[in-house]
């Protein structure tokens, strides 16, 4: 199945409604993790509306080092730890831990330290909002640790949500998040576009989308 693993909605800087990424998500994806900045509103808001597609409890972590995302989790992981101390949070409510988009630039600190990453389930090496360049040493990181991959269109525009989506063979959130731990994910064959990304970011920041 399509799984999109990183999107953002109004509870945190995206501009879609919750309902509107989540029937976007329905109509091509089998799986979606709305992985809002430090808050499990979304999930939260998305269970309530009980559509035909799972839905994976998920945020994205700010932790002091970077952004984590974490998937599998149902109560909050507080904010500015440590990556060590996060990481260990999340897997203590049994959820996995992955690197967000690294090398993703200024405005969206990202863990690239070695030991860090290495205790992270797997690191996210194709990100839709990041310029190809960056995902490339993401992906060269990432090879080089022997480290899980992933994708993520990382959508904060309501026509961005699915676009990187990745495949997973499974049929339940914890048979996703075991296929991610072993590496059994297979990434879009798809390119970011600088331009693209360029027009994206003017239009969220004039809230257009």
């Amino acid at each position: 199945m399509l799984v999109e693993l990183h999107c953002h909605s109004r509870f945190s800087d995206g501009l879609p409604a919750v309902e509107q990424i989540m029937l976007r998500a329905a109509r091509g994806l089998g799986a979606i993790a709305i992985t809002d900045h430090d808050t499990l509103a979304g999930y939260r808001a998305a269970r309530k509306l009980k559509l035909d597609i799972l839905l994976i409890p998920a945020l994205e972590i700010t932790s002091t080092d970077g952004h984590i995302l974490a998937l599998g989790v149902n109560s909050i992981v507080q904010p500015r730890m440590t990556a060590a101390e996060t990481i260990d949070a999340i897997h203590g409510q049994g959820g996995i831990a992955i690197a967000a988009h690294p090398f993703g630039g200024m405005t969206r600190p990202s863990i690239t330290n070695e030991d860090a990453l290495r205790k992270m389930d797997a690191i996210e090496v194709l990100n839709g909002g990041t310029f190809m360049r960056q995902n490339n040493l993401a992906y060269q990181l990432a090879k080089k640790l022997r480290m899980p991959m992933t994708s993520g269109s990382d959508a904060h525009l309501l026509k961005n949500v699915g676009r990187f989506s990745c495949e997973v063979k499974a049929d339940s959130v914890d048979g996703i998040l075991n296929a991610i731990k072993r590496g059994k994910v297979v990434l879009p064959e798809r390119k970011t576009n600088s331009m693209e990304l360029i027009i994206d970011k003017a239009r969220k920041s004039l809230h257009i989308g």
